[in-house]
């Protein structure tokens, strides 16, 4: 497992989110000043110093619903507003577009090519200002770069590629250009070169080797043997750093083919359900237990809580719709029931009951008699207090105690009261 492949999951997915945005921000003919607000804060959040060094740290790759949670604090890091359905849209866009990249990528350099070709696409995006913050990170990548070795790579695309293993989610740019079948799946092109790496050769040669010495050389025949490698990258001069030499053309922006290319993604696209995920067993099975570690992840995602830091401006919001008819869809309702259709009533049986024998009426309960109270005069309730306490003394003398008189003093006390 790679501890290297979260810098290039969250940049690779995160440039595709300004991409998408930007395209959809200029097609709803948002004001110019709008649009680089919110493409200079999302990028500045998700590139400032705090944010780099915890991504590019040596650690476990993040889930689906992990990484889920970072772009949705990025996301209002800024003056934008997404409904949850334009969220939910925009994230499987991100994971579709960076699905197709890495599948037409190949060779393992080619993941850097493809990663720095989307910081360059971006740069003449985002404000002057801005501009900084992504060199920086190109700078990261490139100093990465020397500590990862070819099957590193490999391992990093490997690890990418699992996260939307089985995902398919039909992509109204993908289907015009035919590049998608009607069941989400990808129609692949072909290589049209071979990868102009110095040690490469053409694919049909088996080798094996015991104890570095070659044991035993065979050859079959593949398609791709006959291949030649680019015409401006002769065979030794490759260098996935120099823009000059690339390879690979993956990483540019798709979305500039036209002003509104995205207009078609809305829910359901003619001939298919809904353009949500098909998923597979395993699929469902790592959503369950996505959902039960949620709350652990949450806690644990550090990277979210670092993009949430910056809240956006209440005062002065610009709502983002990813979907055409967003805005007029309205979810169906319960059937209601109306005059014109009335239902029968049914009339139902009244109860059946046990008749209850007749009894005569308990006779009335006798009323005690509450004898009258005299009402005592003062003098007379003054001898009653002396008498009883002639027999508190008379017992405290049989006990051995002295009487002090305190206690015709108290009821002296309660008889004036």
């Amino acid at each position: 497992m790679s501890q290297y492949a979260m810098p290039f999951l969250i940049v690779n997915y995160g440039v595709e989110m300004l991409f998408i945005l930007n395209n959809r921000l200029a097609a709803q003919k948002n004001e110019a000043s709008k649009v680089h607000q919110i493409m200079h804060d999302v990028t500045v959040t998700m590139f400032n110093d705090q944010f780099l060094d915890e991504l590019f740290r040596p650690q476990k790759i993040y889930t689906v619903a992990a990484t889920r949670d970072v772009f949705l604090s990025l996301s209002k890091s800024s003056i934008m507003h997404l409904s949850s359905n334009s969220m939910q849209t925009l994230f499987a866009l991100m994971r579709m577009g960076v699905k197709y990249q890495l599948l037409t990528l190949h060779h393992p350099w080619s993941m850097l090519e493809y990663t720095l070709n989307h910081l360059e696409a971006l740069l003449p995006l985002v404000p002057v200002g801005t501009k900084p913050s992504v060199t920086k990170v190109q700078e990261r990548f490139l100093a990465l770069h020397q500590s990862l070795s070819v099957g590193a790579y490999a391992q990093i695309r490997y690890e990418l590629l699992n996260l939307s293993l089985g995902f398919r989610v039909k992509v109204s740019l993908f289907m015009t250009s035919k590049v998608q079948n009607p069941d989400g799946t990808f129609n692949l092109p072909s290589a049209s070169f071979l990868a102009p790496g110095p040690t490469n050769e053409p694919p049909g040669t088996i080798r094996t080797y015991s104890g570095g010495k070659l044991l035993e050389q065979t050859t079959f025949p593949h398609g791709d043997a006959k291949l030649p490698v680019p015409l401006h990258v002769p065979r030794g001069s490759w260098n996935p750093v120099d823009c000059r030499t690339r390879f690979s053309r993956n990483g540019f922006n798709m979305y500039t083919q036209g002003p509104d290319v995205l207009g078609a993604q809305t829910r359901e696209l003619p001939g298919a359900a809904a353009a949500t995920a098909a998923t597979t067993p395993q699929d469902a099975e790592a959503d369950a237990f996505e959902l039960q570690v949620g709350a652990y992840g949450k806690e644990m995602n550090i990277l979210s809580h670092l993009a949430g830091r910056q809240s956006r401006m209440a005062n002065e919001t610009v709502k983002l719709s990813l979907f055409e008819d967003e805005e007029k869809y309205v979810p169906p309702a319960m059937p209601v029931r109306t005059a014109a259709a009335p239902v029968a009533a049914v009339a139902l049986p009244p109860p059946v009951t046990a008749p209850r024998p007749s009894a005569a009426p308990p006779p009335p309960r006798p009323v005690p008699e509450v004898p009258a109270v005299a009402r005592m005069s003062s003098g007379a309730v003054r001898e009653e207090n002396r008498r009883l306490l002639d027999i508190a003394s008379g017992m405290g003398d049989r006990s051995g105690g002295e009487h002090t008189g305190g206690g015709a003093d108290l009821l002296d006390i309660m008889d004036d009261i």
